[in-house]
Parts: structure tokens; C-alpha cells; sequence
């Protein structure tokens, strides 16, 4: 993702996530380049889905229902048990 989003070079995804080793980054990228068509249609999806659910924070009438939720008393402080 970092080299897509980012444009970074191998080098510059270790700089940022040190934790991971050189040949992992290289075998990731190898992956994504081999399966590129079908990973890019996973990523649009998620970032489709990411937008959705977005959108309908900022729905008024959704934010509302979630207030009501978020207020509503638990099953535990109703005395049930699960």
C-alpha cells in the first residue's frame, strides 16, 4: 500500500516500518505486481467502503440513531445476563 499510495521505493518502506525486513518488503511487492489487477480491485473496494461509511457519519440522521444507541441501557444494566 505505502509503495502505491506513497510512490516509496523498497528503501523508503523499510525507513518507515523498520520492524520489517528487506526481503519481506521485496516479497510483498513482488506479490502485488504478480496479482496487481485483483489486489487493486480489493484496495477500490476498501476505499469505497471506507467513503460510505464516511459519508454516513456525517448523515445527521445517522448520527442521531447512534446518539440513541449509545444511550440506550445495556443488558447489563438491565439485570440480564448472557
Amino acid at each position: 500500500m505505502d509503495r502505491q499510495a506513497h510512490g516509496w521505493s523498497p528503501h523508503e518502506i523499510h525507513f518507515q516500518h523498520p520492524h520489517l525486513l528487506m526481503a519481506q518488503i521485496h516479497s510483498a511487492l513482488a506479490y502485488y505486481f504478480e496479482n496487481q489487477a485483483e489486489i487493486d480491485v480489493w484496495i477500490q473496494r476498501d476505499v469505497e467502503e471506507a467513503d460510505r461509511l464516511a459519508a454516513q457519519l456525517f448523515d445527521p440522521e445517522f448520527r442521531e440513531r447512534l446518539i440513541e444507541v449509545r444511550t440506550l441501557p445495556s443488558r447489563a444494566d438491565a439485570g440480564e445476563s448472557g
